[in-house]
């Protein structure tokens, strides 16, 4: 099994270091262990609030605390990142560069990546991406070049189409592989809601040919309690047969306990997976154990998060916190996150989603009237865990959600 543990101050939610620790071998003698060192700094005075760029060093204690890579990412003026470097004990290894649209949205992004692992030498551009918004600044296309040196260049293209209240009804894929002059057909997703705007039907088709009628695809149904939280999803077949299916519990304060997921090879369901979670007095996640089967009885690959607050949270803040009804759905999610919150008083709202690291990866500010309702597109997030921090006057809360 593996520990990990993260060391964050609790104000801001900020990481800065993390330890992973792996099983030592059958010696007993071998500290195994990765260290994880993220630091924050500041080009300018001026600047108090902007955060200009961060860093992380990893090292393998195992290899006489060897340096095995470094990442750099800097800011701009709205906690917008627009570079991310990467070097490992060669020289730079990838880097990534990025540009936004006014309302900072993904508008751009060039991932550069080095020919040689081994030797040093120039990066090369690998993907390109490309990203299209209505007049409501919501995501209808997404486009991608893929490089690949020597060879030729691949294409992908994905389609989003909204109803009149703003929700996801259907994204398309289309690819030009790199033997093709056209694109062709790929994947299709279909999205259904119930009265209360909460996604219940999720149909995938996966097409055989392009041309002709899909060839697979799974039927996901999500179904919630009475206070909207998600309790399970199943996905069958098209012929009707249960793929896998998902448990969810939570705590009073809506804070996810358990994730427990089966799949179904035959008729008996086998045991995948099990997530475990625990949380602070002040609603900050504490532990997080994976738990993952094999054949549906030995279990290997097992890890246990452990996260630390540097500071507590104040009493004025808890309250404040604990005053704001919140409700996130479907938490876990794959691509859109529905937000119900609960203010005192109308006025201006800010939001914003960060990352495990702090970094800001999305944000807005709009009116808010005591009942807040909004619908935010996550397709371009990487699973994981994030949060969404809203403040409206002198109230704020933060809540955990999980991307998959």
């Amino acid at each position: 099994m593996a520990l990990i543990t993260f060391n964050a101050d609790a104000q801001t939610l900020k990481l800065k270091n993390r330890v992973k620790i792996n099983t030592p071998v059958s010696s007993g003698k071998v500290d195994d262990s990765i260290h994880y060192y993220f630091a924050t700094g500041r080009g300018s005075n001026k600047m108090n609030d902007t955060i200009l760029y961060d860093s992380l060093k990893v090292y393998n204690v195992k290899s006489g605390a060897s340096l095995l890579f470094r990442e750099y990412r800097m800011y701009d003026a709205k906690n917008n990142v627009q570079v991310f470097n990467q070097y490992d004990g060669v020289g730079l290894n990838l880097s990534d560069s990025f540009t936004y649209t006014l309302s900072n949205k993904l508008l751009t992004l060039r991932h550069y990546e080095r020919a040689s692992a081994t030797t040093p030498g120039p990066i090369r551009l690998i993907r390109n991406y490309v990203n299209t918004y209505d007049v409501k600044d919501r995501l209808i296309l997404e486009e991608s070049a893929y490089y690949k040196p020597g060879v030729d260049t691949s294409y992908e293209k994905w389609y989003h189409f909204y109803d009149a209240n703003g929700r996801v009804t259907s994204d398309s894929a289309r690819v030009q592989r790199w033997t093709d002059s056209i694109f062709r057909n790929a994947i299709n997703y279909y999205y259904k809601y119930n009265t209360s705007g909460l996604l219940v039907e999720r149909l995938q088709k996966i097409w055989k040919d392009s041309l002709s009628k899909y060839d697979s695809g799974l039927v996901t149904t999500y179904f919630y309690d009475i206070n909207d939280r998600l309790i399970a999803d199943t996905a069958r077949t098209k012929t009707g047969f249960v793929y896998e299916t998902h448990e969810y519990d939570y705590d009073g304060a809506g804070n996810m306990l358990n994730d427990t997921g089966r799949i179904y090879y035959s008729s008996s369901p086998t045991l995948i997976f099990s997530e475990t979670y625990t949380y602070t007095n002040t609603g900050n996640l504490k532990t997080k154990y994976y738990h993952t089967h094999s054949a549906g009885s030995s279990s290997y690959g097992d890890q246990l998060l452990i996260y630390n607050y540097d500071t507590l949270l104040s009493v004025p803040e808890m309250s404040e916190i604990q005053n704001v009804a919140l409700t996130l759905y479907p938490n876990p999610t794959q691509s859109i996150l529905n937000i119900k919150a609960k203010w005192k008083a109308e006025g201006e709202l800010q939001g914003a989603v960060t990352d495990m690291q702090g970094r800001v990866v999305m944000r807005w500010s709009e009116k808010a009237d005591e009942q807040y309702n909004r619908q935010i597109q996550l397709a371009q997030l990487q699973t994981g865990m994030y949060f969404l921090n809203l403040s409206c006057g002198d109230e704020y809360t933060v809540k955990q959600f999980v991307v998959r």
